[in-house]
């Protein structure tokens, strides 16, 4: 028992408590993580609300209870969230299992496999009911509300629910395993097929949620949730709610019904899936702490050509993106899927406005979405220098200047960047009555602003850089630098945004429309140069003195 105690600490310490001795907490990435947590929660239990309140007032097959409608919708909301519960834990396992950091010590000590094997996994369901915690209480309270009833029913099965949840999703994670593994492994070394899937998978889910915000747009509207639950839709989650074993039975426990058959059915499947994921974790532990499920590095032939000087460095950007997953994710696959995002914002947004308080404002909805969505696909400049790890330190022997080896980075990053910003420029005007030199400013500014905001990441990179660290220690111990690119990028797009729909709405009060117009597109211009030449300068403050006295 003191071995697992010693252990159970050590992986608690590593999972929640990983700051070095004398580093400092990023109080400004916490309160960024915590209010974008918040608002994208009210912001989907709002719509969630909206949608259950509508929903438990529909009767299927002459039978109108709010608790067993309330039932079927939280049985979906259950059974979705235990799919991505799943593959969050088959990622964490994953980890453990195969990019086991501490192998080689372990395998030294006089320590059983479960013994291991239950101290790594605890850390994992531990993460995975924080997580249930996040989904099951809003989406609980919901339906308490929806429905107009409470008891103490409701709180304890919201407990048992919260605890017990996960339990599941661990057993098919652990049987899943070693597939899961070996799909990850045929992905490795097809970067265009990752690519594929990644971009499918980013749009999917984005069109998806934007489905599900046009839902609301038009039970705002309309007041009427039948136009999407009619009769065969309600009759699918009916069968769901009464087939989708043995998510249905936590639904039924969260509601109060069948409470004691459902208790009863839960706990055998806890008792069953624990003694299975124990038995099945302990074959797996002790095969993959001895052998190797993990990967052997593709070895890339490399044809000795000449090139220009700076297409070398630009060709080293590219494969440095490209042969590496994390970073093919990172960058290419979100700037793919940047234009459909802007696409679904702006049309849903565009109408919403328009339907609800009569507003039309293409251009600067256009140019404060393009902003945003700018500003999450060049987070990958913030970590521009750290991610070379040790590897950048032989650029100062290159025969270039530092302007020379950072020009590549940015030109890289611009171009891509570039690209992406004039396609989503394209749809957000194809889809807008915008004049000619609103279309000019929207890619002008659009292009700015990105430039802007490669040249910021990549200075704060380079003033803050770490060289020591792996792929998957990048974005955790750079979160500060990625939290004051994102934060200073989205404080001056909603500022911006703000600033010109109130000149858009109040102006024209005093003055013309077209002389309002004007106003409205010279200022965004002028926002974004007055930006571009902020960052400029800062970019190249000292830049050759940093490059030279960087060190490990």
């Amino acid at each position: 028992m003191r071995k697992f105690n010693v252990l159970l600490k050590k992986e608690l310490k590593e999972h929640f408590f990983t700051r070095g001795k004398g580093e400092k907490r990023d109080v400004l990435s916490t309160i960024f993580t915590v209010v974008l947590l918040l608002i994208v929660i009210v912001g989907l239990v709002y719509i969630a609300l909206a949608i259950a309140k509508s929903y438990v007032t529909l009767s299927f097959e002459g039978n109108s209870s709010s608790i067993l409608r309330s039932k079927e919708l939280l049985n979906l909301i259950y059974l979705v969230f235990s799919i991505f519960l799943l593959f969050f834990i088959l990622e964490k396992e994953r980890k453990i299992i195969v990019d086991i950091k501490d192998k080689a010590i372990i395998l030294r000590l006089p320590l059983k496999s479960s013994t291991i094997f239950l101290s790594k996994f605890i850390v994992t369901y531990l993460l995975a009911t924080f997580a249930g915690a996040i989904i099951i209480i809003p989406a609980n309270i919901i339906f308490y509300v929806a429905i107009g009833d409470f008891s103490i029913l409701y709180i304890v099965g919201t407990l048992f629910n919260i605890l017990f949840f996960p339990i599941v999703p661990f057993l098919l994670a652990t049987i899943l395993l070693v597939p899961y593994i070996k799909v990850l492994n045929f992905f490795r070394d097809r970067q265009l097929l990752t690519l594929i899937v990644y971009v499918a998978l980013l749009s999917g889910g984005f069109y998806l949620y934007s489905k599900l915000l046009d839902i609301f747009r038009t039970l705002l509207e309309t007041g009427n949730i039948r136009f999407i639950f009619n009769t065969n839709n309600i009759a699918i989650l009916n069968n769901l709610a009464n087939y989708a074993y043995p998510i249905n039975f936590l639904a039924d426990i969260s509601l109060g019904l069948n409470s004691l058959v459902a208790y009863l059915v839960i706990i055998g499947v806890i008792i069953v899936a624990f003694i299975g994921s124990v038995l099945l974790a302990k074959i797996l532990f002790n095969h993959t702490l001895y052998t190797s499920t993990g990967h052997v590095d593709r070895i890339y032939k490399t044809k000795l050509k000449a090139r220009k000087p700076f297409i070398s460095l630009l060709r080293k950007e590219f494969l440095l993106t490209y042969r590496d997953n994390g970073n093919l994710f990172s960058y290419f696959a979100i700037a793919l899927a940047m234009p459909l995002m802007v696409f679904a914002s702006f049309t849903l947004f565009r109408d919403l406005l328009y339907n609800a308080i009569g507003l039309r404002i293409d251009f600067v909805l256009g140019l404060l979405l393009l902003f945003v969505f700018v500003v999450l696909t060049n987070t990958y400049s913030s970590t521009n220098i750290s991610r070379e790890g040790i590897a950048f330190l032989k650029s100062k022997v290159f025969p270039y200047s530092a302007k020379k080896i950072f020009l590549a980075k940015v030109v890289f990053a611009f171009v891509i960047s570039s690209i992406v910003t004039i396609v989503a420029s394209i749809i957000i005007i194809c889809f807008s009555n915008m004049k000619a030199l609103e279309i000019v400013v929207l890619i002008l500014s659009g292009i700015m602003f990105s430039l802007s905001q490669i040249l910021l990441g990549t200075k704060m990179d380079l003033n803050k850089a770490n060289l020591t660290l792996n792929s998957y220690e990048i974005a955790k111990k750079q979160e500060k630098t990625i939290s004051k690119l994102v934060f200073t990028g989205l404080l001056i797009a909603i500022i911006l945004g703000v600033s010109l729909i109130l000149l858009d709405t109040l102006l024209p009060v005093v003055i013309t429309t077209n002389i309002v117009d004007v106003l409205v597109v010279i200022s965004a211009l002028l926002v974004s140069l007055i930006y571009l030449g902020i960052t400029i300068l800062f970019y190249l403050y000292k830049l050759e003195e940093r490059f030279i006295n960087l060190v490990l």
